[in-house]
This record gives structure tokens, sequence and C-alpha cells, in this order.
């Protein structure tokens, strides 16, 4: 009895493991702008779960009255100021420890060199060389203030920007010194570009186990009589895949995002929740030759689909003037037992998109590992 349950809880454990591995499949994406590059650059970034931005090589000290702003266009929203890093604090912290890192000259002239930087194009090499020093041999104190002055060079902020597809986000970002900007940085992402309409070819399956539809012949009910009774045939279709049918579908996987306590798991890079409505022809001698087919699906990759719901079908079966076990005086042909009769049955289908190759790797969007 024991082991059944810890075999239960072990299996329950595991499902709650692959669950949050499948939402972490739309990673957190970060907009990075490096102070030390162009002022302007274009840059193509993917759909995201939820922004942030990342500002990197920032001068750990501004000038009396200067401060970076930062602000992006999309919402026009307007982030508050950055002051000047916070050294001063960092300084005051640091007075103790500042004497034993004296003795290190090496250090403290990289560590200077940050401190006192002008200009973000010099911050990128003044970090890399205080970086490769406090990775030798030093003492602790002086490791933490060399971090601690380094994380002064690179802000992260969050961002309560909904990220969609076809879309155009310019961030700017001023650096002002009493009331004027003196440099200007602006960076513009764009996402990818994309139709909430996709058209995909495909297999549909309407289960007759699902979908019980029954026929029937006139038995004769005995050798020399002229009584025939109603009976069911014996090769009834009830296989899962013998009413297999080729299927054009119009599939509509809507591009606005949820909130973020369910986006992840109704849309993301990996698959999204749609509709489909489609057409699938049925080749099965007692079926229509084409049926009507709407119903929910996943779109997997942009290029697959898997879909469940609802088909109008048309079907023989028994004519209501007859009934099972019903005595007749002659024998009648299947036509005159039957006939056609629109229904509402269920089915699956898969679907895949040919109007790219599905097996191509996708382009890594630019400034992204």
């Amino acid at each position: 009895m024991f082991l059944k349950l810890h075999k239960k809880y072990f299996m329950k454990r595991i499902i709650l493991l692959s669950l949050a591995a499948l939402l972490t499949i739309t990673t957190f994406g970060q907009l990075t702008i490096d102070l030390s590059e162009t002022h302007s650059i274009t840059k193509t970034i993917d759909i995201t779960v939820k922004p942030k931005l990342t500002i990197q090589n920032m001068l750990p000290a501004l000038p009396e009255g200067c401060q970076y702003v930062v602000e992006i266009n999309q919402e026009e929203k307007i982030i508050p100021p950055i002051s000047a890093g916070g050294l001063n604090t960092l300084v005051e912290a640091q007075k103790k420890d500042l004497p034993k890192c004296v003795k290190e000259k090496e250090f403290m002239e990289r560590y200077d060199n940050l401190k006192s930087a002008g200009d973000e194009a010099e911050i990128k090499k003044y970090v890399k060389e205080l970086n490769e020093y406090i990775n030798g041999v030093l003492d602790t104190e002086c490791i933490n203030m060399g971090k601690q002055l380094i994380g002064l060079t690179i802000k992260e902020i969050d961002l309560a920007l909904p990220i969609k597809y076809n879309q155009v986000i310019k961030v700017f970002i001023y650096k002002r010194c009493d009331g004027k900007n003196v440099q200007i940085w602006e960076y513009t992402y764009k996402t990818p570009d994309k139709t909430p309409w996709k058209t995909m070819l495909g297999f549909t399956v309407i289960p007759n186990i699902l979908n019980p539809v029954t026929n029937y012949y006139t038995k004769q009910s005995d050798i020399n009589s002229t009584e025939y009774v109603v009976s069911p045939l014996n090769n009834q279709r009830k296989d899962f895949f013998e009413n297999v049918s080729p299927t054009f579908m119009v599939q509509w996987a809507p591009l606005r995002k949820y909130n973020h306590s369910w986006k992840a798991i109704f849309s993301n890079n990996f698959y999204q929740f749609g509709f489909t409505g489609g057409l699938s022809l049925n080749f099965a001698g007692e079926s229509s030759l084409a049926n009507v087919m709407a119903g929910p699906s996943i779109v997997i990759a942009d290029n697959m689909s898997l879909s469940f719901g609802l088909i109008m079908t048309r079907k023989s079966v028994l004519r209501g003037n007859y009934v099972p076990d019903e005595i007749v005086t002659e024998q009648l042909t299947f036509d005159q037992l039957h006939e056609k009769r629109y229904m509402v049955e269920y089915f699956f289908s898969l679907a895949f998109r040919f109007d790219q190759n599905p097996f191509k790797r996708k382009e890594t969007p630019e400034g992204e590992d």
C-alpha cells in the first residue's frame, strides 16, 4: 500500500515538473540597450511573455545636474529618470574597505578608471579590465567593491508593455543635463509580421466509434419463407481510422495577449490556441462528398495544427417508415431501406501549412543568442 501511494505521489511530482517545464518555454525576453554602441540601432525581437529593458554601460557617476531619461513611444510611456547611479552611496559604504584595497595598485587604477569615466563608449573597456583583475587572487573586500561598482553600470527595468506581432517599438534614452539633452540613444524594435489567418491542408477523422450509424438489409426469416426481417448489416464500419478524409482548413489564431496569469498557457512561442473551419472530402460510400467542420484548435510552431470539434456530414440512415426487426413481405435494396440525412458528428484533424517549408530553421532575431 505504501509503495502504491509513494508511486502515485512521485507521478504527481513528475506531471507538475513537466507542466512547469512547458510553461518556461516562453522565456522572459529583454530589450537590451548598450550605451557604448552606436546611438541609433534597429533590431528584430520575438514575442516575449514579460519584456525587460536592460541598459548597459551607463556611467557610474554622472556630472551634477545630469540624469538618464528613458522614453518608450509604444504607449507614450516615460520611465522615471535614472540619477547618477548611486555612486555617492556606494563610496560611503565602501570607506571601511578602501584602505585594504589601496594596497592593490593595479586594482585601484582600474577601479578609478571606471569610476571617473566620462564617456559611455569607454565603459565596456573599463568593465572588462576590472572584471579580468577581480577574477584573479584578490581580497574579498576588493572583489566586492569591484562588483558593486560594475553593478552601477547596468540598469534593469520591468516593462508593463504588451508585446504583440506587427509592432514597432521605439526606445529613447536621453542623457539630460540641466534640462538639456546632451546625448540621445534611439533603439527601434520590430516584432515579426504575422497574420492571424492561416490556410492548411491535412486529414480529418470522423471516428465511427463516437458517431455510430447502423445500416440494414432485409434478411429472409426462413429458407422457404416470403417474409423478410429488417436486420443490421454484419460489416458495420466501427474502426476508428476507417473514416479518414483530406481536408482544407482556414484557421484563426487570435494575436491578442492574455493577462500575465494565463497568457503563458494560451499563447506563447511554441503553441497558440485558435479556431478552425473547413471542408473535408469524404469518399465513404454512405457519406456525403463534402463535410463542413468547425471547432477549436492548437497551432504548434506556426506550421502544424491539431483540431477537434463538430462536423456536418450526410450519411445513410434507416428510413423513417421502417424500424429494426420489422417484418416485410419483399426483399428491399439498400436504397429502398435507407435515406441520406445530414447530422452533426465529432471530428479530429491534423493539418500542416505549406506556404513555407515547415522544417526550415527560423532565423534567430537580431540581437539574441
